[in-house]
């Protein structure tokens, strides 16, 4: 039998070769339980046809800037093949030999440069990201706590007024503070952060002016974790807020708790 030869033959050999290569690898990899090496050499290989059938039915075409793309591409390839005809002249050679299909490889290899280095970028950026670690979500933590304890004061001086607007008493609920207090939409739920949606803040209704000013009248909805605990963020009836370890929180909340 003729042995198939030429480039395009030895192009698909080479990649015969390598799915072989890989479907054995996956092979050995399961037979001796290597879960991780057999996850990653699946989503290598495969992760990518997961992606498009999630994605893709996610995109709609917009046929304008389709149009606009194909037009500036064409004109990109025109100057290109001006510019390497010109090279061609240059080096000596009859520019008229010069072919669009080699222009139109080499503005193909161009294109994808841009996307490979991107990606590339990419995953610089993650394996940073994953290398700093635990000062990450404490950065992260950090934040969190700043915005939730700066919303829970804004709340607890509303608290304040409405006391002192109607005889010492603080109100049943936060929604009692809208619109007098806070106008709709204001600080009563907590902000969407790490992926989660709003929740209300916490509140410890049936208190007066009279009770204890450092009785917890306000907690964040959520606990912020970080890898030295969890932590909470509390307001009392004086107005002032602070950060506390759950140890300290879990003593001061059955008190509260009616």
């Amino acid at each position: 039998m003729k042995e198939l030869k030429g480039p395009g033959w030895t192009v698909v050999k080479w990649v015969v070769r390598t799915v072989e290569m890989l479907l054995l690898l996956l092979v050995v990899s399961a037979i001796l339980d290597f879960e991780l090496l057999f996850e990653f050499v699946a989503t290598f290989c495969f992760g990518w046809i997961v992606f498009l059938v999630r994605v893709i039915p996610q995109i709609s075409l917009n046929w304008i800037y389709a149009g606009e793309g194909v037009a500036v591409l064409a004109l990109a390839l025109k100057g290109l093949d001006w510019i390497l005809k010109a090279w061609y002249r240059h080096c000596g050679n009859d520019p008229m030999a010069w072919r669009m299909n080699w222009t139109v490889k080499i503005g193909l290899i161009l294109l994808m440069v841009f996307p490979a280095s991107i990606a590339t970028l990419s995953m610089v950026a993650q394996i940073r990201l994953l290398s700093i670690g635990p000062s990450w979500v404490t950065t992260s933590s950090k934040v969190r706590q700043v915005v939730e304890l700066s919303n829970l004061k804004q709340i607890g001086l509303g608290l304040k007024l409405y006391a002192e607007d109607h005889e010492g008493s603080y109100p049943k609920s936060l929604l009692e503070l809208v619109p007098d207090y806070f106008p709709e939409g204001g600080p009563i739920f907590s902000r969407s952060m790490d992926g989660e949606p709003p929740e209300p803040y916490v509140y410890y209704p049936g208190h007066t002016e009279k009770d204890d000013p450092k009785t917890m009248v306000l907690t964040s909805p959520r606990p912020i974790q970080r890898h030295q605990g969890v932590n909470h963020c509390v307001v009392y009836l004086d107005g002032s807020g602070e950060v506390i370890a759950d140890a300290d929180f879990q003593g001061k909340l059955s008190p509260v708790k009616r």
